[in-house]
């Protein structure tokens, strides 16, 4: 990443999901880099709490948008997706965002992404609840690793949300087929330290097809 920042004088990131802002906020702290930011997200009360150094601030919604972005095609050099796949119902919308990502990024622009590996997990084991809490979901339109999990202080809350646990190289293929070749991908994080997934992809100079194609 760090390499496609510095190839543009005032690199733009774009933080997808970004709540509060802390990922710009760590980075612009992190790195020596003179960088613009732009954090999305779907709460405007989380982002009404990002600091300045978050940067610019915008409501932006991918599942209401079918996976579109409001990006223009080849507009910056790094979009992040820090635990927002895993949370985007169903291979087409995921597929979708993607796409609309590698779009807005320039040639040789790095999307960063993380997605949980939690449903082998004891922990959150425990936490998952059954879809018939969910009755507007059809059960026909489940895929494989999809998971309803209590949310809350130590998953006790009342809420649930849409996870879905990603088969092996399933992302992978997804930024293939945008046109995004792989630079690295690690585990890291959590007591065992192998709780998140790390992708990073680069967009190859070809033009990526159009939103939804």
């Amino acid at each position: 990443m760090e390499r496609a920042l510095r190839s543009t004088e005032r690199p733009l990131i774009v933080d997808v999901g970004s709540g509060n802002g802390r990922f710009a906020s760590w980075l612009r702290e992190a790195s020596a880099i003179a960088f613009r930011a732009l954090c999305l997200d779907a709460c405007l009360p989380l982002l009404r709490c990002a600091p300045a150094a978050a940067g610019q601030r915008a409501l932006a919604d991918v599942v209401d948008t079918r996976g579109r972005l409001p990006l223009a095609a080849a507009s910056c050099e790094a979009i992040v997706l820090m635990g927002v796949l895993h949370h985007v119902p169903s291979t087409e919308l995921r597929a979708h965002l993607v796409r609309s990502a590698a779009n807005a990024l320039r040639p040789g622009g790095i999307l960063a992404v993380t997605v949980w590996r939690f449903a082998d997990r004891d922990r959150f084991r425990a936490r998952l609840a059954p879809w018939s809490l969910c009755p507007r979901v059809p059960s026909e339109q489940l895929e494989k690793g999809d998971h309803l999990l209590r949310w809350g202080a130590s998953g006790g809350g009342d809420a649930l949300r849409y996870c879905h646990h990603a088969q092996p190289k399933e992302f992978e293929r997804v930024a293939t087929n945008a046109k995004l070749e792989p630079v690295e991908s690690w585990v890291a994080d959590g007591q065992s330290g192998d709780f998140n997934t790390y992708h990073l992809w680069r967009r190859a100079g070809d033009p990526v097809a159009p939103y939804g194609s």
